[in-house]
């Protein structure tokens, strides 16, 4: 299943970051490797995701398979 959503935090130096998803009501975990996209994220990417399982015993599930769909939520409303 295919989710959208939006970036909400990017951690470059720690490559991860974390997206919101209205659906499942909650940020999910996303892991650069995860990035499918030359450009870096930005926090207001509207993005498709799925979900697929944590890494480590007892975390969460989290995002995989990362595209950036649309414009930047942030900047679209700053109007850049």
């Amino acid at each position: 299943m295919t989710y959208e959503g939006v970036v909400v935090l990017w951690r470059q130096q720690g490559g991860y970051g974390f997206i919101f998803n209205d659906v499942l009501n909650r940020r999910v975990f996303f892991h650069a490797s995860e990035w499918k996209c030359v450009a870096e994220p930005i926090v207001g990417d509207g993005v498709e995701f799925e979900i697929g399982p944590g890494q480590r015993p007892g975390k969460s599930d989290v995002a995989v398979n990362v595209r950036p769909v649309g414009v930047n939520v942030f900047a679209a409303k700053a109007g850049v």
